[in-house]
């Protein structure tokens, strides 16, 4: 049987021993019924995904005998958010998230040249 700890607004600054899953509840009474500094609610988060394709064979064309390379592709992406409370009705937040993907390594036939792809997306 697993344990779940639900927390309430007023419950976010106390000190606790969260050994459980953490669900908050944002029921609209709790930022009317109790009085705590809404100044100091805020909600960051930063995640990382990793992505190891296993290894590729690269040939030339339909025959195996035809061996370009053998790599093993790998995809990764980090990202950051934050958000805070304004007002009673308005809240602002944002996003930034770098992206690198190495799906080829730096494969290079008489046709084309491969590189990495790296990517940043800001909201």
């Amino acid at each position: 049987m697993s344990k779940v700890q639900l927390l309430f607004p007023h419950q976010l600054f106390q000190d606790r021993n969260y050994d459980c899953k953490c669900y908050l509840v944002e029921e609209f009474l709790f930022f009317k019924q109790y009085n705590f500094h809404k100044q100091k609610l805020a909600f960051h988060r930063a995640s990382m995904k990793y992505f190891d394709l296993g290894e590729v064979q690269f040939n030339q064309g339909p025959d195996p005998a035809d061996l370009l390379g053998r790599y093993n592709p790998r995809e990764f992406a980090f990202d950051v958010t934050y958000s805070t409370l304004l007002t009673e009705h308005i809240s602002i937040g944002g996003s930034l998230r770098y992206i690198h993907s190495n799906l080829t390594g730096y494969l290079s036939t008489n046709s084309f040249d491969a590189r990495p792809g790296n990517s940043v997306a800001v909201d």
